[in-house]
């Protein structure tokens, strides 16, 4: 596809300069909920965790924002990440593309990719880049296994903006609505009210400790049941085994499955430890 078909506006420039500026003492995402014409559900919410607001254009994009910021290397999530339009357009043409644009004044529109998340893995900084899709914008099955012809525009975005991340040596990777679940969402929004809460370290590994022995004997007991019986084993409250619990779920000290929802009038499943 010939990219002289597309021109690069002026003003798309100044407000990529002026985004680029202004990210270096506060971040801000490049689109915002307010600026994105663009039907379906969107979130503008307060993330307590980077202390800033948050627009996601997705309850998938809400479900892989919370995700990813749990993890626990994870330094920072940046949201709508804008790309350098210059370097867009040099990869389109190289590719045989044609660059995103307006379709109406064929004026090339500044790319961004859905998060980019710093983490520090065994003391080093690492970047990775994430795009967030639904399966059904991307497949003509629910497997995933067809890509469907429609979506080969998709498709060749994606190319575009793996090929940037590649040249700034950063990964890149595609997630679904598998990736973020609505358990799992729904697993870390039960346990967030513990983030932050002070927790001995001792204490903490013998409720681990405890826990796991507690559930193999047996593992269809309600969470909350389980729970009161941890606090008389190890001489604390039921409040604060839950309260444990919780943080350790969060924090990825204790692994459970993210198949099913949690709730205290449920059995939990725990998963081993690799």
């Amino acid at each position: 596809m010939n990219n002289s078909q597309v021109t690069l506006s002026a003003k798309s420039v100044t407000r990529l300069n002026q985004w680029k500026r202004g990210i270096q003492s506060e971040y801000e995402p490049f689109l915002t909920v307010r600026k994105v014409n663009k039907v379906g559900r969107r979130h503008w919410v307060y993330c307590p965790v980077q202390n800033r607001e948050v627009h996601l254009l997705s309850d998938g994009e809400l479900r892989a924002y919370k995700i990813l910021l749990s993890m626990p290397e994870t330094c920072a999530v940046r949201e709508q990440y804008a790309l350098d339009i210059d370097d867009t357009m040099v990869i389109a043409a190289e590719l045989g593309y044609l660059h995103p644009r307006n379709y109406k004044t064929r004026e090339a529109t500044v790319m961004t990719t859905d998060f980019v998340v710093d983490r520090k893995v065994v003391g080093k900084m690492q970047r990775v880049a994430y795009t967030f899709k639904y399966t059904s914008q991307m497949f003509e099955d629910e497997n995933g296994s067809t890509p469907g012809p429609k979506f080969w525009r998709t498709f060749q975005k994606f190319e575009i903006e793996r090929q940037y991340w590649a040249r700034r040596g950063v990964k890149y990777r595609i997630i679904t609505e598998k990736h973020a679940t609505k358990e799992h969402f729904w697993n870390l929004r039960f346990c967030e009210d513990c983030r932050d809460m002070e927790v001995d370290d001792g204490l903490l590994g013998i409720f681990i400790d405890a826990l796991y022995s507690q559930w193999d004997r047996c593992r269809t007991k309600q969470l909350q049941v389980l729970c009161t019986e941890l606090g008389r084993l190890i001489g604390i409250s039921a409040t604060q085994a839950m309260r444990l619990f919780k943080f350790g779920v969060y924090h990825s000290y204790i692994l459970i499955s993210q198949d099913s929802h949690l709730r205290p009038f449920r059995p939990v499943q725990l998963l081993p430890f690799e």
